[in-house]
C-alpha cells in the first residue's frame, strides 16, 4: 500500500512538471513572437535569409515594393534580395527568343531574334514625386534661398540666382521626360510664391544670361537692339516654359487666370519690356499663348496697348516672313486678330481697335520715311552721286 500511495504522488508530481515546463515553453515561444511581432522584420525575424529570399522569390513584385515600405531593415532585406542570384528568376524573367525567316534584298535568309512581350511601363506616381521634391528641397535649404532672392532686388543675390537656376534645371526640370512632367516639377516650384514672385522665379529660370559668368540678365529685355527686339535664342526658353504652363500644367494647380497674371507681371520684371521683345515672346509661344493674352487685353478694353502690341507683333512674324521665305506669317498675324476682335464684346470696340491699329501702323510708317529723309540729308552730295 505504500509502495502505490508513493508511485502514485509521483506520478502526480512529474504529470504536474511536464504541464509546468509546457506551459513555460509555450510562454517562452509566445514571448518570442511578441518579440518578433513587435522587431522591424516582423514574423520574418523567425526566418533565416535563405528561407526569407525564397519568400521573396514568390512574392509579386508590387507587393514587394509594399513590403519595403513597412521597415527600413526591411527595405534593406529587399535591395539585398533584388541584387542576389534568387531575385533573377523574378526581376528578369526567361526570354522567349522567336526567329523568322525574311526574304529581302538587304537581308536574305537571315534569322531576326525578337523579344516579346517583355516590356514594363517605368515611372512614378505624382505623390511620390512631390514627396521626392519635398525631400531634396528641404535637405537642399531651397525655399530658404529663394526667399531670400526674391526678398531682394533683382540682379542683388546673382549667385543665389544662379544657384536657384542650375539647381532647379539639373536636378527637376532638365531631367524629365516628357512636357508633362516638366509642367508638374514646375507648378510645384512656383505655385507656393505670389504671383509676382512666381514671374521673377520664371525668370530666373528661363531668362536670358550674362556670357561672361553665367549669372540672370535682369536689363536686356528692358531695351531694344535692333527694331525686331533681341534674338530669338535670348527668349527661347522663356516661350517654352510659358507653352509648358499654357498646355502641360493641371488645371487644379494652374489656370487662364494665373497664366495671364504671371505674363503680365513677367514682362514687367524688373520693368517694362520693350514692345518688341514682348512681341517676339507672343511669337515664340505660339498662336494659342499669343491668342490667350491678346484677347484678354481686348476683353479688357486695353485698346490702345493691344494695338501697338498688335503692331509689332505683325513687324516680327513678317520678318520671318522676309528672312525664311515661309510667307505664313503674315497671315498668322491676320488670324490671330480676327480673332481677337471675335472675342471683344461689341462692334464699337471692334471699330475702335481696327482705326487704332491702323493709325499706330500710319505713324510708324510716316516715322520710318521721316528717319530715310534725315539719313539723306546728312549725306554729302558726293555721296548721294556715289
Amino acid at each position: 500500500m505504500y509502495r502505490y500511495m508513493r508511485s502514485v504522488k509521483k506520478n502526480k508530481f512529474s504529470r504536474h512538471g511536464v504541464l509546468k515546463s509546457a506551459k513555460a515553453a509555450l510562454n517562452d515561444i509566445n514571448q518570442k513572437q511578441s518579440m518578433h511581432t513587435r522587431s522591424p522584420f516582423g514574423l520574418f525575424a523567425l526566418l533565416p535569409r535563405e528561407m526569407r529570399f525564397r519568400i521573396f522569390g514568390f512574392t509579386p513584385l508590387s507587393d514587394l515594393g509594399q513590403l519595403s515600405l513597412t521597415s527600413r531593415l526591411l527595405t534593406d532585406e529587399v535591395v539585398n534580395y533584388i541584387h542576389s542570384k534568387d531575385a533573377l528568376p523574378a526581376i528578369v524573367p526567361n526570354i522567349q527568343f522567336r526567329s523568322e525567316q525574311e526574304s529581302s534584298e538587304l537581308f536574305i535568309n537571315a534569322k531576326t531574334e525578337y523579344c516579346w512581350n517583355h516590356f514594363k511601363d517605368l515611372g512614378w506616381e505624382d505623390d511620390e514625386k512631390f514627396k521626392a521634391y519635398l525631400a531634396i528641397k528641404g535637405a537642399s535649404c531651397l525655399d530658404d534661398r529663394i526667399r531670400q532672392v526674391l526678398r531682394s532686388p533683382p540682379g542683388s543675390q546673382p549667385w543665389y540666382e544662379r544657384y536657384i537656376r542650375v539647381f532647379c534645371r539639373e536636378i527637376f526640370l532638365d531631367k524629365a521626360s516628357d512636357h508633362t512632367e516638366r509642367g508638374f516639377w514646375l507648378c510645384k516650384i512656383l505655385k507656393p510664391w505670389p504671383l509676382v514672385f512666381q514671374a521673377r522665379l520664371i525668370y530666373i529660370l528661363y531668362g536670358p544670361v550674362n556670357d561672361e559668368n553665367g549669372t540672370v540678365a535682369w536689363n536686356v529685355l528692358q531695351s531694344c537692339p535692333t527694331y525686331f527686339g533681341v534674338e530669338d535664342a535670348e527668349l527661347m526658353d522663356l516661350a517654352d516654359a510659358l507653352k509648358i504652363l499654357h498646355v502641360y500644367c493641371d488645371s487644379k494647380d494652374w489656370n487662364e487666370d494665373d497664366f495671364i497674371s504671371v505674363f503680365e507681371e513677367l514682362t514687367g520684371t524688373p520693368s517694362d519690356w520693350c514692345l518688341e521683345n514682348i512681341a517676339k515672346l507672343l511669337k515664340l509661344c505660339g498662336e494659342s499663348v499669343c491668342f490667350e493674352v491678346l484677347g484678354n487685353k481686348a476683353m479688357n478694353g486695353r485698346v490702345h496697348e493691344l494695338s501697338y502690341l498688335g503692331y509689332h507683333l505683325g513687324q516680327v512674324l513678317g520678318q520671318d516672313d522676309m528672312m525664311y521665305g515661309k510667307g505664313n506669317g503674315i497671315q498668322c498675324f491676320s488670324n490671330t486678330m480676327r480673332q481677337v476682335l471675335a472675342v471683344m464684346p461689341s462692334s464699337k470696340d471692334q471699330a475702335a481697335l481696327t482705326s487704332s491699329l491702323f493709325n499706330v501702323w500710319e505713324e510708324n510708317i510716316l516715322s520710318l520715311g521721316e528717319g530715310l529723309q534725315e539719313d539723306l540729308d546728312v549725306t554729302t552730295p558726293e555721296e548721294q552721286e556715289q
